[in-house]
């Protein structure tokens, strides 16, 4: 028997529920599915599975936990509880869980795919990177200033997952106020001030702000604004605006992500990414018809604009919440 099939088809099951990529009732039948392959399984083998397969085991019980805790999806709950409690001794006797990983993580892994990083999994599985709290990124905890400086990497290696990890974290930041309607709590607010603080040792002259739009929980777009300001008098402003098409109906990212590059309000660059690959910057050679500027600079500021809306509307209810 292919345990590892069982296990993959069970962990993709999880990740269709928690996104609603599927109904209830199917979700139901495809996991009285997977216990009968399971209940074939002899007694005696269940320890040498457990060694074998403990990291896909280990994301397993991640995100069966956080499913069945998570608020926001508690409706299709319920098919999982009987599910964990019959399996809990067979499939994760012995298997520890630090950290739970929460909704908005899940959701930022996915929208993220294709637009700072690029993986061979499917759409619509999670694994373990990259991850918001990912150490080939970040400094580490126990190294906070590991930045620009490590031994068998460049400089230029160290200071672009330092960029990549403030940006993902900025993103991450923002998908957690929209979806949430309030800021993180105090530990990743200091973890995300401690990351902008190595960031700027590796770039002291640049800024970098981040918007994401997002319809119905689902982030849709992120405009990614960087500023030069090592020369008071010159502002070179660059904004990277990326697109990824969710479909409500099939309940998923397509894999295609369009960018858009922008230098002081002038499209000059786009490209073309898949979750899978990056794409190559191409130089707009030609203007628009009709105008000075490319269309998507109007789109880029309207999803700002809607975005600045959002951030004041949320910040309104908190400040009359707290009165």
């Amino acid at each position: 028997m292919d345990i590892q099939s069982i296990l993959e088809q069970l962990h993709l099951l999880v990740q269709q529920t928690t996104y609603n990529f599927i109904t209830i009732a199917l979700s139901e039948q495809n996991l009285k599915d997977i216990e009968r392959r399971l209940n074939r399984v002899s007694i005696t083998e269940w320890p040498s599975i457990r060694t074998n397969h403990i990291v896909l085991l280990t994301k397993l019980k991640i995100n069966i936990e956080y499913l069945l805790k998570e608020p926001t999806i508690r409706a299709n709950n319920r098919i999982f509880i009987g599910f964990r409690d019959r399996f809990s001794a067979r499939l994760f006797e012995g298997i520890n869980v630090v950290n739970e990983r929460k909704i908005v993580t899940n959701i930022f892994n996915e929208f993220v795919r294709g637009i700072t990083y690029f993986t061979t999994d499917p759409p619509g599985t999670i694994y373990d990177d990259p991850i918001y709290h990912r150490d080939n990124a970040c400094p580490p905890n126990n190294m906070p200033n590991l930045v620009c400086d490590s031994t068998g990497m460049t400089p230029d290696d160290i200071k672009k997952r330092m960029y990549t990890c403030y940006v993902e974290r900025l993103i991450y930041d923002e998908i957690w106020l929209q979806i949430y309607g309030m800021q993180q709590n105090s530990g990743h607010l200091d973890w995300l001030l401690s990351t902008k603080k190595a960031f700027q040792k590796c770039f002291p002259h640049t800024t970098i702000s981040v918007f994401v739009r997002i319809i119905d929980s689902i982030p849709d777009n992120v405009i990614i604004t960087i500023e030069d300001t090592s020369n008071i008098d010159i502002k070179n402003v660059v904004v990277e605006h990326y697109e990824k098409n969710y479909s409500f109906i099939e309940r998923r990212y397509d894999i295609n992500v369009s960018g858009t590059k922008m230098l002081n309000q002038q499209v000059v660059e786009v490209k073309n990414n898949t979750c899978y690959t990056e794409g190559v910057w191409q130089q707009i050679l030609q203007q628009v018809p009709g105008g000075s500027r490319h269309k998507s600079k109007d789109s880029a500021l309207s999803i700002i604009d809607a975005i600045i809306k959002t951030r004041s509307q949320i910040r309104l209810q908190q400040a009359q919440k707290q009165k």
